[in-house]
Formats: C-alpha cells, sequence, structure tokens
C-alpha cells in the first residue's frame, strides 16, 4: 500500500467501497483469543465454580474432608475441560 492509499485506510478505512478496515480490526482482534485469556478466564470460573461445589458437597455429606477433596478433583478436571473449551 502506497502514498494516498494508506493514507486513507489510516484514516478509518475505504468508506468508498463500504469497507471500515478500522472497525474491522478492531472486530477482529476482540475476536482472538489467547492461550494466557482462556488459562486466566478458566482459573477465574474455576474458582467461583469449585467453591461452589465444595460447599455443595459439605452440605451433603457433613464431612469437612471429603467436601475438600471432591472441590479439589473436580477443580482441575474442569478446568482442563473449559480450556480445551475454550480453544475449540
Amino acid at each position: 500500500i502506497m502514498g494516498e492509499e494508506k493514507s486513507r485506510l489510516l484514516a478509518g478505512g475505504d468508506q468508498e467501497n463500504g469497507y471500515d478496515t478500522t472497525t474491522t480490526a478492531v472486530l477482529d482482534k476482540k475476536k482472538e483469543e489467547s492461550h494466557a485469556r482462556s488459562l486466566t478466564k478458566g482459573l477465574t470460573w474455576r474458582f467461583i465454580a469449585t467453591s461452589t461445589t465444595t460447599i455443595i458437597a459439605y452440605i451433603i455429606t457433613g464431612q469437612v474432608g471429603d467436601a475438600l477433596t471432591i472441590g479439589f478433583f473436580e477443580f482441575f478436571a474442569k478446568l482442563a475441560l473449559y480450556y480445551l473449551h475454550e480453544r475449540i
């Protein structure tokens, strides 16, 4: 891209042809999911969901140790599944 065409694209796109490259670039950027972002989302959700599971397990079993064991295994199993889900 040279000269005038480059200036037009940098200024907001190719409106003559109905194509806004600025908007498209922003939307493309938002659609991208990095591995780090997927992992961060998975971790934060797992803390919330595992807390819920652990509390429910405690209510059902009445045993703190059993509830924590269930929460421990559930955390890692669902973290891996969520990460795979986000990447597909």
